[in-house]
């Protein structure tokens, strides 16, 4: 993502079928992530847009949209 950042992308988004798996956990990319966007955002003035994936039951959705939030995202899907 930082060199997709670095180089001029400025959207990217999870795949529709990324929710929560074993192997990319949703609390765990989200917390890779954030970090790397703020950074751009600090070069760039604006902030990135990154639409991850919150699916899940209702209440996971709910949580998940409120941790984006609280980290500065700034999209979901």
């Amino acid at each position: 993502m930082d060199t997709l950042l670095a180089g001029g992308i400025d959207f990217l988004k999870d795949d529709e079928l990324t929710a929560d798996p074993v192997h990319a956990p949703f609390d765990e990319r989200l917390a890779a992530v954030m970090p790397v966007l703020h950074r751009h955002a600090d070069r760039l003035g604006r902030m990135p847009m990154y639409a991850i994936n919150i699916t899940g039951t209702v209440d996971e959705m709910r949580r998940r949209h409120d941790q984006v939030q609280r980290a500065g995202g700034s999209c979901v899907i």
